[in-house]
């Protein structure tokens, strides 16, 4: 590989100009437009040559070799341009399907400007530097390579592999967008009918029974107050005023019995009552607000009464 060292550049540069002091008839029939190209071309060339950007100096350089320029100026573009293809690295590009068969049918950028419209298998002339690949295949996700191509490095293999591009996320977001109980074509489809015996009728439905037998139970011992009551009445029309406060008779007894009876009964009637009360509510809520989690509901007996307790498990 030969070099050109900028002083020789620099030397070359005043020839040239030298050369094109000479008068117009050592010339030819080039014209003093084209000898202001071919000189701005060669001296443009060298400046990208000597700044790695061989590509564009093989252009320069062909523009300035061209048989209309001045002899001196052609013979110095036509060394470089040798030079130039020798110290341009060259890179050979491939690539492969997922089942690792060879493909043509690619683009290829080389730092976003287009490199390459098909893999043909022949080396590219390039510039030195860091580079990055970008290829590029309808149906395939787009493949990127970082490289780093030295001056004089000869067909540096660059293979990459393309992926078929993924249809999951859209296929996700479709499914998530259609709203519940419609089909995927757009119809309307009724929510599938809930059983009879689905943990929502059955805890609604026994809340709702237990809730009438406690009812019932306190409406006995109710009743069963309001005749303790009448009785204590009766018993209070049969004595004097005052008849009990000194004298603990058979009727007084009797009256104190039945008095402690109707509130004890009262007591028992209000707290089955609460009780009952508490059990239609759970039987609201399991029926109208049933949780996604499961629920349960307890009867505690307590001292003077029971209590309602209602639990769930959450999610």
């Amino acid at each position: 590989m030969r070099t050109v060292s900028r002083p020789r550049a620099v030397a070359g540069i005043a020839g040239l100009l030298a050369a094109l002091a000479l008068p117009r008839a050592a010339s030819g029939d080039v014209s003093s437009d084209r000898k202001q190209q071919c000189l701005a071309a060669s001296e443009q060339g060298q400046s990208q040559r000597d700044e790695g950007k061989y590509r564009a100096a093989r252009e320069s350089f062909v523009a300035c070799s061209r048989e209309f320029c001045p002899a001196i100026v052609s013979r110095a573009c036509t060394q470089w341009l040798r030079e130039v293809d020798d110290s341009a690295p060259t890179v050979v590009l491939g690539a492969r399907d997922k089942a690792g068969n060879d493909v043509n049918a690619a683009r290829v950028t080389l730092d976003g400007e287009p490199f390459a419209e098909s893999l043909d298998g022949k080396p590219i002339a390039a510039d030195a530097g860091e580079h990055v690949l970008r290829f590029e295949r309808d149906g395939s996700a787009p493949v990127e390579q970082r490289l780093v191509l030295r001056a004089g490095e000869r067909a540096r293999v660059v293979t990459v592999t393309f992926r078929a591009i993924d249809p999951g996320p859209p296929t996700v977001l479709a499914a998530a967008a259609t709203p519940a109980g419609t089909a995927a074509g757009g119809k309307s489809e009724a929510p599938p009918a809930e059983p009879l015996a689905s943990a929502r009728h059955v805890t609604a439905g026994a809340m709702a029974l237990g809730a009438l037998g406690v009812a019932a139970v306190g409406g006995v011992f109710l009743l069963q107050s309001n005749r303790d009551k009448d009785n204590a009445a009766t018993l209070r029309e049969g004595l004097a005023s005052n008849a009990c406060t000194h004298a603990a008779t058979a009727t007084c007894q009797a009256l104190a019995g039945a008095v402690d009876s109707q509130h004890r009964e009262l007591n028992v009637a209000t707290a089955l009552f609460a009780g009952a009360g508490g059990l239609v509510a759970g039987a609201f809520v399991a029926w109208f607000v049933w949780p996604k989690a499961s629920a349960s509901a307890w009867i505690v007996p307590m001292r003077g009464g029971v209590a309602f307790q209602l639990s769930r498990d959450l999610p």
